[in-house]
């Protein structure tokens, strides 16, 4: 897989280097309060489900999952950091489930096996995503459901601001064509998926910046301050994240969200 990747293990053994735990789902976050409003009012509440995460550390969305809407929950991570991270995080929270350390596109996970297979902040991260989303979908059982999920760069104000803070080694770790709704249907178009939910959440949000900018790496450009500013003001004032996050579409928004729904008649051969 890794030739294909815009990332490598390496990369996201760093990136969980500062993590603390326990590692859950914060409303008060903008992105998360976001998100999780989208996945509640569109997937079933149902302990009978089996979830499986690709890309799941830190084990935040595992966790939310089991505890909001009570799912069997299983994950896979390729970095070695990550899987510790998330198994540590469930064992924290007194929760079961069970966490691969692998590349997803290797067999070692059951395939069609669970009723939802979601990702987050994955896809975006190939060159070619197509065989990516495929094996997304032959962890689905007929009639099960796809949750994507991909942060809005490409969007006109927040590619702006990624570059006014310097942050284009980061950019270019994404695949911006990912990121648009075209996209999204063209995925549901090519493997005959019917969307339960496609649009673009999270309203703008400042986070998307200040929480992945390192003033040593990316130094302290003028902008920062505006926009560690306002993340202040977001963060002591509920009704701010809640008017930001209503501001929705594909040049400002946070990010961009699918949900879909394999045939019922059998998987992609």
């Amino acid at each position: 897989m890794e030739k294909h990747s815009l990332t490598d293990p390496a990369f996201w053994d760093q990136f969980w280097n500062s993590t603390q735990l326990p590692a859950r789902i914060d409303l008060q976050t903008q992105w998360q309060f976001a998100l999780a409003k989208v996945l509640r009012e569109n997937l079933p509440h149902d302990s009978s489900l089996r979830l499986f995460e690709i890309g799941c550390a830190p084990g935040r969305w595992l966790l939310w999952f089991h505890q909001e809407l009570r799912y069997q929950i299983n994950g896979c991570d390729t970095s070695p950091k990550g899987v510790q991270l998330t198994r540590d995080n469930l064992r924290l929270n007194s929760v079961e489930g069970t966490v691969y350390e692998m590349d997803f596109m290797s067999k070692q996970a059951p395939l069609h096996a669970f009723d939802v297979v979601a990702s987050f902040g994955v896809v975006e991260h190939f060159d070619d995503p197509l065989p990516f989303i495929e094996r997304h979908i032959e962890f689905l059982k007929p009639g099960g459901l796809l949750v994507l999920e991909v942060p809005n760069m490409s969007g006109w104000l927040n590619l702006r601001l990624l570059n006014l803070a310097c942050m284009q080694e980061l950019v270019g770790k994404h695949n911006l064509n990912t990121m648009k709704q075209e996209f999204f249907k063209s995925i549901a178009n090519k493997f005959d998926l019917e969307i339960q939910f496609l649009g673009y959440i999270g309203g703008f949000d400042p986070g998307m910046v200040v929480h992945n900018h390192d003033s040593g790496k990316h130094g302290r450009t003028p902008i920062m301050y505006p926009l560690y500013a306002m993340e202040r003001l977001v963060s002591s004032l509920p009704f701010a994240k809640d008017i930001l996050s209503r501001l929705n579409g594909q040049p400002l928004s946070n990010m961009l969200v699918g949900i879909f729904r394999v045939p019922h008649k059998g998987l992609i051969d």
